[in-house]
């Protein structure tokens, strides 16, 4: 029989068969999902053998290791009218999240003058982010008055890890303004 003629048959039957004949096939095709999803259920249980679903990978753990020497590197740094704009890149490959310098508490030294930023951005012009989740990477731009030197010392201090936040860290970086201004190591 062709679907043709099997549509027609059904349209000829009185309502109360179509109906019938309508509940039943979706009552069977609803046993059928569930037998199907049981047996789905049943084969992923039996595959579990009890060990952890997560398994922590190869972070560094801070509670351990206040190694930070990788944890901010400076990408450039620009002279843009009255600022001189030091972009950085922090990446947190730790498990625990990064509580960041405030602006007092990060420091320029150029031919023996202290300099702190007026503005920490991110890269959209807002201002950066305090806390630095584990295992991300974050852009910043840090806005100081216009300078004149060939090279500097930049300090990042007070940083803390939430789970060892009674032991700030610091990192310093030597600035070679003149390397620095060259455009190739701009990210694509």
């Amino acid at each position: 029989m062709e679907p043709k003629d099997l549509v027609k048959n059904l349209q000829n039957k009185p309502y109360e068969t179509r109906v019938k004949i309508l509940w039943t096939t979706v009552v069977v095709a609803a046993v059928l999902l569930i037998v199907i999803w049981a047996v789905g259920l049943k084969s992923t249980i039996s595959s579990l053998n009890g060990q952890n679903l997560i398994t922590p990978g190869t972070a560094q753990n801070t509670s351990n290791s206040q190694n930070i020497q990788n944890l901010i590197s400076i990408e450039r740094v620009e002279t843009a009218g009255n600022n001189f704009n030091v972009y950085f890149n922090l990446n947190n490959t730790t498990d625990d999240i990064l509580n960041f310098s405030k602006a007092s508490d990060i420091t320029l030294i150029v031919n023996d003058q202290t300099f702190h930023p007026s503005q920490i951005n991110d890269r959209q012009g807002k201002p950066f982010a305090q806390k630095i989740l584990s295992f991300t990477q974050n852009f910043g731009i840090l806005v100081f008055p216009a300078l004149s030197g060939d090279s500097g010392q930049l300090t990042f201090d007070q940083m803390t890890f939430e789970r060892s936040s009674d032991k700030p860290l610091k990192q310093t970086l030597n600035l070679d303004f003149k390397e620095l201004e060259k455009t190739s190591n701009l990210r694509h």
